[in-house]
């Protein structure tokens, strides 16, 4: 039988209408239970079995009802001591006798109770239970039925997915057909000893009309600037210094990184394949951050899963289709243009802090504890957010960006011993290179201006990508 554990209120004043009942309980204890206790417990069993017995209106289900309220809701003082607390303006308790065989503590008493008065109280508790109780089925009901109308909801979304896949599945066999037949009409151009592109000669320092294939740069005025970071700067790396004067030349820089549409052309009209595609991995260019295959609305995004070899690639295949000159920014010239001149010395171009109003990055990792922001879980348009002060979208976040140097820990060092050094570029032999800027999946403190980091050239994944520098 389940316990009351409560203690009712001892009175000596006679009830109207009261009775006197007589009962014996025993209660089943272990050594660690001292003499109050047991007799909490009986004065307990035999209060419960008086009302349950002879008054009415106390049922087993009442007390059930009051333990799931208490264990659902974690109420510290639980309804059944409330209503006991009631009960003792109704009830009183007397002992009359009390022996133990050394296992079950017994007690015989007297219990004397106003029984209509009791009933009645008994049964408005009763009764505001259960109103407490369907009120309570009511709502598991409704999660419920809330719960299996997510999973259809899942169910059909799951469906559209799968019938989605299916149609960039169709596309992509047939864009790897497409891909091959210009592939080997290619090849058999170099075998005729024909030259596959016929490119017009370069006019120096003439800037290319923006195009389908030719890509939109900036002018950026060269100048001396500090390269790297103070060792002050909050997350400052090792890496990032010592600081040192660097004088960069004028220049040309692409004012959006290379998009999905235009690797697209560049894969369809060379023949060639991604060292992904070579390799026959699951994931190439072609699919976006969930793995499945980028839809058009995503052919403005910058391209991803690119290796420095492919971006390298890409650079001679359009030096060569233009008739311009296209390479990767040296580090020096991708950080002086992430700052946006000579004058900025913020770990950001938009100060010390960058919001995800202003970059795409991860926004649960904001930067010096700042406040969060939105975590996109993708990348995003190449012209979104507003440019730095040399009209350059997207320099922190979005995709890390591939620079044409070698990467080394000392060589800041290095180049701090120089003094102003002009146009410095790591072209040392190395087994990894530079990439710059944070992106869409890395935190706040990976987007600052002076961050470094290196993977070996063959590296691709889906947030590295790169823009171009113009060469006139």
């Amino acid at each position: 039988m389940a316990l009351l554990l409560v203690w009712l209120a001892w009175g000596t004043a006679a009830f109207a209408g009261e009775q006197t009942f007589t009962r014996t309980g025993k209660y089943k204890y272990s050594d660690s239970e001292n003499e109050i206790t047991k007799r909490v417990h009986v004065k307990e069993v035999i209060i419960q079995d008086v009302l349950q017995s002879d008054v009415g209106g106390y049922s087993q289900s009442m007390l059930l009802l009051n333990k799931q309220e208490n264990s659902m809701e974690g109420v510290s003082a639980s309804s059944t001591q409330e209503v006991m607390q009631i009960l003792a303006g109704y009830v009183r308790y007397h002992p009359i006798q009390e022996w133990s065989d050394g296992v079950h503590f017994y007690t015989t008493a007297e219990v004397t109770v106003d029984k209509d008065a009791t009933r009645r109280k008994l049964e408005e508790i009763g009764a505001e239970r259960k109103q407490h109780d369907d009120a309570r089925s009511q709502i598991v009901k409704a999660k419920q039925e809330a719960s299996e109308q997510e999973k259809e909801a899942w169910r059909r979304k799951a469906e559209a997915a799968e019938a989605e896949k299916r149609l960039y599945q169709q596309q992509a066999e047939y864009e790897k057909k497409r891909a091959e037949d210009a592939r080997r009409a290619a090849e058999a151009g170099r075998t005729a000893g024909q030259p596959v592109y016929q490119p017009a000669s370069i006019t120096p320092r003439t800037l290319p009309a923006p195009g389908l294939l030719v890509p939109v740069v900036e002018f950026i005025r060269g100048g001396v600037f500090t390269m790297g970071s103070p060792t002050d700067e909050v997350n400052h790396q090792s890496v990032e210094g010592p600081t040192h004067q660097v004088r960069v030349s004028d220049f040309y820089m692409g004012k959006y990184e290379v998009t999905v549409g235009e690797f697209r052309k560049y894969i369809e009209e060379s023949g060639e394949l991604s060292e992904a595609e070579k390799a026959h991995d699951t994931q190439t260019w072609r699919h976006g951050v969930n793995g499945q295959l980028r839809p058009p609305s995503e052919e403005n995004h910058p391209v991803m899963r690119v290796s420095w070899n492919d971006a390298v690639a890409y650079c001679k295949w359009l030096s060569l289709k233009t008739g311009k000159s296209y390479r990767l920014p040296t580090e020096a010239e991708w950080e002086y243009a992430c700052r946006g001149g000579s004058q900025t010395t913020t770990p950001f171009n938009t100060g010390y802090n960058l919001t995800t109003s202003q970059a795409n990055y991860d926004g649960n990792f904001p930067y010096n504890n700042n406040q969060k922001g939105i975590y996109r879980e993708n990348t995003v348009e190449v012209n979104s957010f507003a440019p730095n002060a040399f009209g350059l979208y997207n320099m922190h976040g979005n995709v890390w960006e591939w620079c044409s140097d070698f990467y080394d820990a000392n060589y800041y060092a290095a180049c701090k011993a120089k003094g102003v050094v002009p146009n410095p570029e790591n072209t040392s032999t190395g087994s990894s290179r530079v990439l710059r800027g944070g992106s869409w999946f890395f935190s706040a403190v990976h987007c600052r201006s002076a961050i470094r980091r290196n993977y070996t050239p063959a590296y691709r994944y889906s947030y590295v990508g790169f823009r171009l520098v113009f060469v006139p």
